[in-house]
């Protein structure tokens, strides 16, 4: 949210524009990619989740001479 928490309050006709970044990285090991620009009005209470189009992990494989590590997509 606009704030930088997950919950955030607006007056009634109020309008939120949320545009995020390109790389949501949450240092877990996790990051979000191509979120798209959002906007809403609040009319009333709501709750809205965010979506994103492409999740990856951060793996690493462990070979017997050799490690490997990179990003990884989710495949659904």
């Amino acid at each position: 949210m606009p704030n930088g928490t997950v919950s955030y309050w607006v007056k009634r006709g109020e309008v939120v524009i949320y545009n995020p970044p390109p790389v949501i990285d949450f240092g877990d090991n996790t990051r979000l990619l191509g979120a798209e620009p959002c906007e809403l009005r609040a009319d009333r209470p709501t709750n809205c989740t965010a979506r994103c189009t492409k999740c990856q992990f951060y793996v690493v494989v462990y070979m017997l001479n050799k490690t490997w590590e990179d990003w990884s997509m989710r495949v659904p």
